[in-house]
């Protein structure tokens, strides 16, 4: 199923209108169902009384359904559905084979809203969609909810030298992060702050940013490093979709020379997800790769 403001790419599978003749409209209802709540995310889902009809779903925060269609629930299922179809002839002028049965649902259906913003109201609705006329069938039904506010954590790293690498720490376990670090010289020669640097990767990333977040210790190699070069440590944490710390920033210079590796207590974790490290190692060499062509 598509939705209005997370349509990403084509589902695989298509749904069939029902051979069974489709109860009147004033027989079918849409329980909406939000839980999961958090503070950018919600799961949502929908229980027709009947689970031949089609229907859709998507949400508006409350504002956007207040000021822009005056709480007319009628007017913003007329809209989605104007838009189902517009999507529909542009995917097909792209030449795929779809219609705007493909974007709806039948059943139980559930959708996980991402991307939504902390502490605000947002409304859910559902309701049938006749595929004959592409037009609303029905009742609109509709929910409210609330997402939650952010939890801020106070993260910050300890740096660790070893023989062959710095280690940075998080003072938390399982905290998810965002981290990168870069030349000083690379800051001042083009004039960015460490600051404005950080959210360059953020706005690099996009949407993607999740996948490249991680959580506990993390290291790099002194072979990675120019041999007395100062560098910026950066990092801030992502969870659940929402930034939820301010950005650590920690000033370290790579070592002349390989030092005497650093005794860590027993108690301390040293044997990391090895996924986490490579996806950092690679994701750091795409970095200075793009600061390099900058």
């Amino acid at each position: 199923m598509k939705k209005f403001i997370y349509l990403l790419t084509l589902v695989g599978s298509l749904m069939f209108v029902s051979c069974h003749e489709e109860p009147s409209p004033a027989e079918v209802t849409l329980a909406i169902n939000v839980d999961s709540i958090t503070a950018a995310s919600a799961l949502v889902t929908v229980t027709p009384s009947d689970t031949n009809v089609l229907y859709y779903f998507d949400l508006l925060s409350q504002d956007v359904y207040e000021d822009e269609y005056e709480g007319n629930a009628i007017e913003v299922a007329n809209d989605l559905i104007n838009w189902i179809i517009e999507s529909v002839e542009e995917y097909q002028d792209y030449g795929y084979d779809v219609e705007v049965v493909d974007w709806l649902s039948r059943g139980v259906d559930e959708y996980n809203f991402s991307g939504l913003s902390p502490e605000t109201n947002y409304v859910v609705f559902a309701f049938r969609v006749d595929t004959a006329t592409n037009t609303l069938a029905g009742n609109v039904f509709h929910a409210e909810f609330t997402t939650h506010p952010v939890e801020f954590v106070d993260l910050s790293f300890e740096l660790a030298n070893t023989d062959t690498a710095i280690w940075f720490v998080p003072n938390v376990d399982d905290t998810e992060y965002f981290a990168t670090y870069v030349e000083v010289d690379t800051l001042q020669a083009y004039g960015i702050t460490a600051t404005e640097y950080f959210e360059d990767m953020i706005s690099y990333y996009g949407e993607y940013i999740e996948y490249f977040t991680m959580s506990g210790p993390i290291y790099v190699y002194l072979e990675d490093l120019t041999v007395g070069t100062n560098y910026v440590f950066l990092a801030q944490a992502y969870t659940g979709g929402v930034w939820n710390s301010r950005l650590f920033a920690e000033y370290f210079e790579a070592p002349v020379e390989s030092e005497s590796p650093k005794v860590m207590s027993p108690k301390t974790k040293m044997l990391f997800n090895r996924n986490a490290h490579m996806k950092l190692a690679k994701r750091l060499t795409i970095e200075n790769n793009k600061v390099q062509k900058l």
